[in-house]
């Protein structure tokens, strides 16, 4: 499969209301068919110990895992949720997928779900997924997409679908900056991936993924 990588902003526009419960969380497409082959991992960091919240990221996170299973037909205990989750559940939730894939020798598929903070490094201009105990002017706690594509890609798998609901521009969901003392976005480079991986992401590298405080969501 060719690699892709697309940006969406505002996907979900269409879909919303202005009551107090969004359409997305009430018109849930039930599927009767069974994906037994596919396996999920749902990241949704909110709650920051060092960092401002992400408005909405847990909700994000619930929604998401309610379709896997009524839309896509995904087992519940095919899909592994961890909501607010630091680096080293991050990193188990990687090695629970892989263990997962490996039971089916390839013939399996894989989504991998994160809402949360991004952040770049301003010295190699890498972008990073950080944890609920990590802080913003700090790579060593938090986990690369340069790593996660290459664990990724080192899966057993059909294929692997990525949904990234972050900015690495160093700024959050309101279009401030994480840290204070940084005052302009900057530009992450785009990390390879296998070509089995497509990858969807609510920003580009410079960019901010924006709440949609009606809904309740992320934008995305």
């Amino acid at each position: 499969m060719k690699r892709y990588t697309l940006f969406i902003v505002g996907l979900f526009l269409c879909l919303g209301t202005t009551k107090a419960q969004s359409s997305v969380d009430t018109q849930i497409a039930v599927n009767d068919s069974k994906q037994d082959k596919t396996f999920v991992v749902i990241i949704s960091n909110e709650n920051y110990k060092h960092e401002e919240a992400v408005p909405f990221a847990k909700n994000d996170g619930e929604v998401f895992n309610i379709y896997c299973q009524k839309t896509l037909g995904i087992p519940e205990d095919h899909i592994r949720f961890a909501p607010d989750a630091t680096l080293g559940e991050m990193n188990f939730s990687i090695f629970w997928l892989g263990n997962m894939l490996k039971a089916y020798d390839g013939e399996a598929k894989a989504i991998f779900y994160y809402s949360g903070h991004g952040m770049p490094d301003e010295n190699g201009k890498e972008a990073y997924l950080l944890p609920v105990d990590g802080f913003s002017q700090s790579t060593e706690g938090a986990l690369s997409t340069k790593s996660l594509y290459s664990k990724l890609g080192e899966m057993p798998s059909r294929n692997i679908v990525v949904f990234l609901d972050a900015c690495f521009s160093g700024a959050k969901r309101d279009g401030k900056m994480l840290a204070s003392s940084r005052g302009v976005a900057i530009k992450v480079k785009d990390d390879p991936v296998a070509d089995n991986t497509v990858v969807f992401s609510a920003a580009t590298g410079d960019e901010t993924a924006y709440p949609y405080k009606s809904q309740k969501h992320g934008l995305y």
